[in-house]
């Protein structure tokens, strides 16, 4: 009995400091981490991702000087995308970006820029704004729009892009002038 009672003692003093220490403490409440992380944004700066389909090929590229990643969208400042099909390079850059659908679809916002670069002469198109649709490689905006391939200068109200077999077409309003 005597071997015993000093480790009587120990455990004793172990259960009283333990049950002092949960009794001073603080009453706190749980906390979901989930939603707290949800409530606030993160930046990240110098950002350059790629996107695949299910095959494997490159949808896009994109690269920003900063990504500020929200619950529901990202917004992408100086965003430059680029975007290859079997027979065009494009590359597109604007203001800011907003991606969302997992950056399948960007609205590209201010000073957007668009250029198809497989030809001889590259194919420009200059708007405001555009909706980029990533895996089904389309471009669309109700804006006005310039399209320049160096010989035709079109503008108009609204275009769409289709990056895959490079048509398009301006939806209203179409002025052209050729260089002689």
């Amino acid at each position: 009995m005597k071997r015993w009672f000093p480790y009587a003692l120990i455990f004793l003093a172990i259960v009283g400091l333990t049950w002092q220490w949960q009794s001073d403490a603080p009453a706190t409440q749980a906390k979901d981490s989930t939603q707290e992380f949800l409530d606030h944004r993160y930046q990240m700066h110098q950002v350059s991702m790629r996107q695949f389909d299910d095959s494997g090929n490159l949808i896009h590229r994109i690269d920003a000087q900063v990504a500020t990643v929200g619950e529901q969208q990202t917004t992408i400042k100086q965003p430059r995308l680029i975007s290859r099909s079997e027979s065009a390079n494009w590359s597109m850059s604007s203001k800011q970006a907003i991606a969302t659908d997992s950056f399948t679809q960007l609205l590209l916002q201010g000073d957007v820029k668009v250029i198809e670069h497989s030809g001889a002469t590259p194919l420009q198109i200059h708007t405001e704004q555009l909706q980029y649709f990533g895996e089904q490689r389309r471009l669309y905006s109700s804006l006005e729009v310039i399209i320049d391939d160096g010989e035709i200068t079109l503008s108009g109200t609204g275009f769409e892009v289709d990056l895959t077999t490079q048509d398009y077409q301006i939806l209203s309003d179409v002025k052209g002038t050729r260089r002689p």
